[in-house]
């Protein structure tokens, strides 16, 4: 989603044509502490690319025997917190992330 020229231009302003290591210097000023790119955490190493965050993400749910999450599974959440049947839930964030936050690791059974 941000691995493209608009986002590059939108944090490189200063340079005609900039690329995505252009991006990856200005993006990690944003911290205060020296964090990797999602795509070298997902490569386990300085350097990964965009397809080491594709392979990472069939392995970023704590449930056995799935993968990326269909869009709908969002839009599904969406509309009951729109219905009555929601009413009375306030105040609460409500994680849709197929137990990633339990993730204590990776998914070892990943779908493809």
């Amino acid at each position: 989603m941000i691995l493209n020229e608009p986002t590059y231009r939108l944090f490189r302003p200063d340079l005609e044509n900039p690329t995505r290591e252009d991006f990856e210097v200005a993006a990690r000023t944003l911290n205060k502490l020296p964090v990797a790119g999602a795509w070298d955490m997902f490569a386990g190493h300085q350097g990964g690319t965009e397809q080491d965050m594709v392979e990472g993400g069939y392995s970023f749910t704590a449930l056995k025997g799935t993968s990326f999450m269909d869009p709908q599974v969002i839009a599904d959440t969406a509309l009951y917190l729109n219905s009555s049947l929601a009413a009375k839930v306030t105040g609460v964030t409500i994680p849709v992330d197929a137990g990633h936050l339990i993730l204590t690791g990776i998914n070892p059974s990943p779908v493809r």
